[in-house]
């Protein structure tokens, strides 16, 4: 394959991981906002028995409320995650590993959002939730792209479909 058609090929990969994280995180964001004018603070709507229902819920911690005094730390921990997300898009060649990573990039990106702009403060801001799997948790769109992704992954991985890297963008060019 020609250097030119391989670095389209790159290109269109991270094009791809772009696009699904945009589109993730405007649905992500869109939900949240309706969410929150919809929902009332505690009050549950069912929508399948007990098994799933909307609960409005702000959660300053990880999944299942973990480190509710450590808002910070999620918000760093967040930022690393889409700073290694993107390094890891910007050097991918295969379209499905975009798709992949687009889903846990848009996720990520999600809920440091709410971490980074929502009250009390910022980069202590606590993520709105909405979705009430039973009693169990409660997440929101940004979680479901996360495990999706992360999911996907996995399936690739267990399937033989290794993730292809093109060479660092400082690699020396005259090398074999």
């Amino acid at each position: 394959m020609s250097g030119r058609k391989r670095r389209k090929r790159s290109h269109r990969a991270l094009g791809i991981t772009l696009a699904v994280t945009a589109l993730g995180l405007i649905l992500d964001q869109v939900t949240k906002m309706l969410a929150i004018a919809q929902l009332s603070t505690g009050s549950r709507v069912p929508l399948v028995a007990d098994a799933l229902s909307l609960l409005l819920v702000r959660n300053p911690g990880a999944a299942f409320s973990v480190g509710s005094g450590s808002a910070w730390v999620f918000t760093v921990i967040g930022v690393l995650t889409a700073a290694v997300m993107i390094g890891v898009a910007v050097r991918l060649r295969g379209i499905r590993w975009g798709i992949a990573l687009g889903l846990i990039l848009g996720g990520a990106v999600g809920n440091l959002a709410d971490r980074l702009l929502k009250p009390p403060s910022f980069g202590q801001g606590h993520v709105t939730d909405f979705i009430a799997y039973g009693n169990l948790f409660v997440g929101n769109v940004a979680d479901i792209l996360i495990v999706s992704g992360v999911l996907l992954c996995l399936i690739f991985l267990f399937s033989g479909h290794k993730p292809r890297l093109h060479p660092s963008l400082n690699a020396d060019p005259n090398r074999g």
